[in-house]
């Protein structure tokens, strides 16, 4: 299987938004409250926020240290 590494395009910007928001949600599950939960997706995971740190870089491999 060959897997590649791309700088992902705002076009990605949902799929990005979903899979960070579930991913994060799985990990804190039976640990955090559903209504917690959900605040914090719409805090960090929102359609905007995400669009917005993908247009600076934030989930770039190719991001500068």
């Amino acid at each position: 299987m060959h897997v590649s590494i791309v700088k992902p395009h705002i076009k990605y910007t949902e799929a990005i938004s979903t899979i960070c928001a579930t991913g994060w949600k799985q990990t804190v599950e039976g640990k955090l409250s559903k209504d917690y939960q959900e605040k914090n997706v719409n805090t960090w995971y929102r359609y905007e926020r995400v669009y917005n740190d993908n247009n600076v870089g934030l989930y770039s491999p190719y991001r500068a240290a």
